[in-house]
């Protein structure tokens, strides 16, 4: 699509091409109208589809003040909210901006992952055997 070579995406490709871009709702509406347009549909209400946010009854739980470690990752494994202390599990990743905190870029990427994890190998080989909707 980049390259300009697929002119008529179809509704699956946009909604993966959203997801990995991490577009909100209104973001993804945005791609998706000039697609369904050029293909005669109507645009699909995004408003239904899945997002990123945190229950509300979630965040009070991330709220509640105690030393328990508590934090919600997504389906492909960024995080979404945390207390503090469920941060300080990955050693480090407070530094990095809330928008790239993800426990796979943390395996990869972050120098303490090797000796925070025992089995830092198996962990990786077990990104590699996520389920294609989960990358």
């Amino acid at each position: 699509m980049e390259r300009g070579k697929e002119t008529n995406p179809s509704p699956l490709v946009v909604d993966a091409l959203a997801r990995a871009l991490r577009l909100h709702a209104a973001e993804h509406q945005h791609l998706r109208a000039p697609v369904a347009q050029a293909a005669g549909s109507t645009p699909v209400d995004t408003a239904s589809l899945p997002t990123l946010a945190v229950p509300p009854g979630t965040q009070l739980m991330l709220e509640n003040p105690g030393p328990s470690p508590a934090y919600v990752i997504s389906r492909t494994m960024d995080i979404l909210a945390c207390k503090s202390a469920g941060l300080r599990l990955f050693a480090g990743m407070a530094e990095w901006p809330a928008s790239t905190r993800s426990v796979v870029r943390y395996l990869f990427l972050h120098p303490t992952a090797t000796t925070l994890f025992d089995d830092w190998d198996e962990q990786l080989r077990a990104v590699g055997r996520l389920p294609s909707h989960h990358r």
